[in-house]
């Protein structure tokens, strides 16, 4: 016994489109970059942290910042 399938339902695309695809793709990257960005300003963040922690009370006040209040210019938003 020999079946036949309709031809349209067999040949429906059941993926993205090329279009789709590359749109997802965009938006990927971009958030790809939004992390990368993110994570080297918190490395620099904590690059400079570890930097002026080594500093002397006597260095930090001549730059302004009391020791107390290091983490919190360090690290300001």
């Amino acid at each position: 016994m020999q079946t036949r399938g309709n031809l349209q339902i067999a040949t429906a695309p059941v993926g993205w489109t090329f279009g789709q695809a590359r749109d997802q793709a965009k938006r990927l990257g971009a958030r790809l970059l939004q992390f990368i960005d993110a994570r080297a300003d918190a490395y620099s963040a904590a690059a400079l942290y570890a930097e002026r922690s080594r500093l002397s009370e006597a260095e930090l006040e001549r730059r302004g910042t009391p020791r107390g209040e290091l983490p919190r210019c360090t690290f300001r938003a």
